[in-house]
């Protein structure tokens, strides 16, 4: 707004509205339904407004007011740019990048077992878009790379799975009998208990008591 002012450009209460909505997707704000709808949502997907601001946000080109399809193509087209210098100067430097949209690894930075991701939740959108698109899948480099027909459907709800909340996501590996990395799921009592306290635990909680056994397991190895 401060750049509209000094340079004179005149806007609207429009303009206003479209560049607030913008900055809200942009930083991943989006919309959402009130009411028992979002608690629903809220209860059933990881960050439903993450989600939704980084399917959305690509729609601000052509949605906007003219004055802020500019500002939104101008940022888009930065951030875009700066993710494509760094990989491309990661790549140059020697390590892996991995540049077909139809593998996990699309975008990212790969360094051994370390994988660096900075497109800010777009990766992922990216991916099963190419992938559904196109009907094929390329493996992970550890599990060969080969690339294969995938079915579209089985794809696009695959990546609702992966945007579920623990418990919700755990209850759709129970009912396919296998998780979504494809493992089977073992129907034990323990095992069924292990993963059931695993999917309403905070990770640091988790972190936390692995580092502490894993220190009482070194301290007995001494």
């Amino acid at each position: 707004v401060r750049g509209w002012q000094g340079s004179g450009k005149q806007y609207t209460p429009e303009d206003l509205r479209k560049l607030a909505r913008f900055v809200n997707w942009a930083t991943g704000r989006g919309p959402v339904l009130g009411g028992d709808a979002a608690a629903v949502l809220n209860a059933t997907f990881f960050a439903p407004r993450l989600i939704i601001s980084r399917i959305l946000l690509p729609t601000t080109l052509v949605t906007s007011t003219p004055l802020v399809r500019r500002e939104a193509a101008r940022s888009l087209a930065g951030f875009v740019g700066a993710g494509l210098a760094a990989l491309g100067i990661a790549k140059l430097a020697g390590a892996d990048v991995e540049d077909n949209p139809q593998s996990p690894d699309f975008g990212r930075i790969r360094m051994g077992p370390t994988r660096l991701d900075f497109w800010a939740g777009f990766q992922p959108v990216a991916r099963y878009t190419a992938q559904v698109v196109t009907g094929r899948s390329q493996e992970l480099p550890e599990s060969g790379g080969q690339r294969h027909d995938i079915n579209r459907m089985s794809r696009a709800l695959r990546f609702v799975w992966s945007k579920m909340a623990p418990v919700p996501a755990y209850g759709v590996a129970l009912g396919v009998g296998k998780d979504i990395e494809g493992d089977p799921i073992r129907f034990t009592p323990m095992a069924i208990g292990e993963k059931a306290l695993e999917s309403v635990t905070p990770l640091f909680i988790q972190d936390l008591t692995q580092a502490f056994f894993a220190s009482l397991l070194e301290r007995n190895a001494l």
